[in-house]
């Protein structure tokens, strides 16, 4: 079973979501605890980032709590991500430095102690990456959009995306494994297909974005910015960002 970690203080308060929610329903709360707490919100089963039970009786729930994960999440002062300490998964960590207008400078696949010494990423002079991770990626076309680079699901080879008129990411490959997207008339995401198998999305009116994850054959999960999906990502969560243009409420 999922859990998310909020905040890194001394005192900890348990999260649970109610009704077709998921462990985001307190990241709102977060942002504004005091920094002596921490939340560790859960994904019930079947929902969010937790798988459903084969059925439902003592043994099963208490597995599913056995096997929960763990994360600890720390931040700069300027509230960026610096460090992923994956307390459950043996070698799942992910590191970061950032410079003084929040390009990365530096990550590690580790602990903030693992980070190298020189920078493995840089930026140009409009603040598009020119190195990641001692890669060079292929031009970003005028809007700034990456078309060939690492991503977290493959960081030591060149995966392909493509974008719409409107920045919207249209197509992911990922080794061999493409990832196609589709949006409505809000530019929020109704698909995405892998291979034969298409997972659609549902929204309703209310004015809040929820992340989802469409989970897949090779492990991708999706930042969904405004509704689009900004990034395939592998092992971090998605982030909750406000909009107005519905809820995801319901994929098949």
């Amino acid at each position: 079973m999922y859990i998310h970690r909020y905040g890194d203080g001394p005192r900890y308060y348990l999260g649970i979501h109610g009704w077709a929610a998921d462990h985001t329903t307190f990241a709102l709360l977060a942002e504004h605890m005091p920094k002596d707490c921490s939340i560790f919100a859960v994904d019930l089963p079947g929902y969010g980032k937790s798988h459903a039970l084969p059925q439902w009786d003592w043994p099963s729930l208490n597995d599913a709590f056995t096997t929960a994960l763990d994360w600890s999440w720390s931040y700069n002062n300027r509230g960026e991500l610096v460090q992923a300490d994956d307390q459950s998964t043996a070698g799942n960590d992910r590191a970061y430095e950032f410079d003084g207008i929040g390009n990365r400078k530096k990550t590690a696949n580790g602990l903030l102690s693992d980070l190298p010494t020189s920078d493995n990423w840089a930026a140009n002079s409009l603040n598009q990456y020119s190195t990641v991770a001692n890669y060079t990626p292929a031009p970003v076309h005028d809007d700034g959009n990456l078309t060939t680079g690492p991503l977290p699901a493959a960081p030591s080879t060149a995966s392909s995306l493509a974008w719409d008129g409107e920045n919207r990411l249209i197509s992911a490959t990922v080794g061999a494994t493409t990832i196609t997207y589709t949006y409505d008339h809000l530019s929020r995401l109704t698909s995405a297909t892998t291979g034969s198998t298409t997972v659609r999305y549902l929204y309703d009116g209310e004015p809040v974005a929820e992340p989802v994850d469409p989970e897949p054959a090779v492990g991708i999960e999706h930042h969904l910015d405004d509704g689009r999906v900004s990034e395939p990502s592998r092992h971090m969560p998605p982030e909750r960002r406000p909009e107005h243009a519905g809820t995801a409420i319901d994929r098949f």
